[in-house]
């Protein structure tokens, strides 16, 4: 955990973190004035996959998620995972939608929000698929970081998530900056793990590699579904 600097700068960078976290509070307290339901433990299986764990923060009307974190890619997938599960696994008593909140990834907004709803038996579809991919990624790299193929997978979505040249060369532009900007030394290509995967072969060289690797297809089959079962609320 860290700490503030004394005196009238720490006091200054607390005003402000209290600015961006108020209006998640706000929601909080409205969210928290819902009745809650039990957690419970539960478990799905299929195709040889045993997927199990709790389902929590589910209320009345819906499971909640909220978090001081912008709501990026890979903050979204964890959310979309779980509603998964809410879903494939969970009592047919209890809610099927998902609300998630939290700041805005462009900073427009003090607060954004997202709403998955019931899937009915997709969710057990889409959960299997991946699962098939956590396990073929244990086996052999599967090209997929979570910030960059999530930008490419959304600017692809405007193109009915086609795969040819020049909707492939729009989003991979957008997707770049995500992958690695040098002139801030940031981005998913500088974590070290994924750098030992693509030394000798970064997928964004060019629009033939990024297809070629599985970068391109990946993010589609991870972030298609998430895409178009996402509505966003404000």
């Amino acid at each position: 955990m860290g700490s503030l600097p004394p005196g009238r700068k720490g006091r200054l960078e607390y005003e402000k973190l209290m600015a961006l976290a108020d209006p998640l509070v706000r929601e909080a307290k409205k969210i928290a004035a819902i009745p809650p339901l039990p957690a419970l433990a539960a478990e799905i299986q299929g195709d040889g996959i045993r997927v199990f764990g709790r389902i929590t923060h589910v209320r009345k009307t819906g499971a909640y998620l909220i978090g001081f974190g912008r709501l990026n890619g890979a903050r979204l997938l964890s959310a979309w995972i779980r509603h998964l599960f809410l879903n494939a696994a969970g009592p047919r008593d209890y809610p099927c939608q998902t609300i998630l909140l939290g700041r805005d990834p462009k900073g427009k907004k003090p607060v954004s929000t997202y709403r998955f709803p019931d899937l009915g038996r997709d969710a057990g579809m889409y959960l299997d698929e991946l699962a098939r991919i956590f396990q073929k990624g244990i086996q052999t790299p599967f090209y997929f970081s979570p910030e960059t193929s999530f930008q490419f997978a959304e600017a692809l979505a405007a193109e009915g998530f086609a795969l040819t040249g020049e909707p492939v060369f729009k989003a991979m532009g957008r997707a770049k900056k995500a992958w690695q900007d040098r002139h801030q030394g940031t981005g998913e290509r500088e974590n070290r793990y994924v750098d030992l995967c693509v030394d000798q072969s970064d997928p964004f060289e060019s629009v033939e590699t990024l297809l070629s690797s599985g970068f391109a297809p990946n993010a589609v089959r991870v972030f298609k579904p998430l895409l178009e079962n996402r509505e966003e609320l404000s």
